[in-house]
Order: structure tokens, then sequence, then C-alpha cells
């Protein structure tokens, strides 16, 4: 039964890297190729499943990261099967929840930290702080940007950072820690 279970994680964990080539590809402007519309046509049924009204903020479509935390979340769920048919517990499955509550927060805080980052870098270098590139960053992540205009000037900014590293070292380690004892 152990390996019955081990196979579906693997087999889980290779539809987990087809999903993020497809979030990928449609990051990348590139032309339609076989493998691109492949791709699309495998897992955009999966992502349809976690489409919502708050999975879309501003121009990005979380909802293929949700795709990915489930596939994640089951992924784990079928290693711990197959490594303990018999002995699994409601312990382990709350590791996992607790887990991929830690993962799904340490990701926020590093995806806001990046943010601030590239603002920070945009207005530091006087060549960017009017430049296209800003413009666009500012309209496509808004929802960032108005986390980070509450910090206005660089010297309040730099805490900020500071403290969202902090965040997201500890949550990792952390959840390094719960990973030993899953």
């Amino acid at each position: 039964m152990g390996v019955l279970f081990s196979i579906l994680a693997t087999c889980i964990g290779i539809y987990s890297i087809l999903c993020f080539l497809a979030i990928l590809f449609t990051w990348v402007p590139s032309p339609s190729t076989q493998f691109s519309r492949f791709l699309k046509s495998v897992c955009e049924p999966f992502f349809n499943l976690f489409r919502f009204p708050f999975t879309r903020i501003g121009n990005i479509d979380l909802s293929g990261v949700l795709a990915l935390l489930a596939l994640s979340l089951l992924q784990q769920f079928f290693n711990l099967l197959a490594k303990q048919p018999g002995d699994f517990s409601i312990f382990a499955l709350f590791g996992i929840l607790i887990s991929a509550i830690l993962s799904i927060l340490s990701s926020i805080l590093l995806f806001l930290f990046i943010l601030i980052l590239i603002r920070l870098l945009c207005e530091c270098i006087s060549s960017l702080k009017y430049s296209a590139f800003c413009r666009y960053f500012d309209l496509t992540f808004s929802f960032g940007y108005r986390f980070v205009e509450h910090t206005t000037n660089i010297t309040n900014r730099i805490p900020v950072l500071v403290i969202l590293a902090a965040c997201v070292f500890i949550m990792r380690i952390i959840l390094g820690i719960l990973n030993i004892f899953i």
C-alpha cells in the first residue's frame, strides 16, 4: 500500500512541475508553441477549480498559486501515508496543515519584501525613478504599492525590509523544524 501512495505522490509532483511551467509560460511573452498549448490544455482545467473573485489582484491571477498549494498538500499527505501507512495520526495531518499555512504566510511576506526592494531600487536609481518600468511596476502591483506607500521615504522602508526578511527567515526555520517531525 505504501508503494501505491508513493507512486501517487510522485505523479502529483510531476503534475506540479507541469503546473509551475504553465504559470511561468503565462509570465513570459512568447509565441504559442506546441509545448505551451499542451501545458495550457493539461493545467488550465485544474487552475479553473481555484478561480474565485478574490484570486485576481490587479493583473495577477493567483489561482495557479492556490492550485500548486493544493497539489503540495496532497503530495505531502500521500508521502506521509507512504512512509507510515499504519501509524497515520490526526497530529500528522495537523502538522501538514500548519506547515502549509506557514508556507503561505512566508511566501506572502517574501513577495512583499521583493516588491518593496524593487520599488526602493526604482527610487534610489535616478535613471529608473520615472522610467516606463517603474510606471508599469506601480500599475501592475498597485495592491502591493499601497502597502509600500505607508512607508513614505527610504529611511522608513529599510526597517520594513529588515522586519519582513526576519519574519520570512523565522518562518522558514519553523517550517524546517516542522518538516523534521512530520
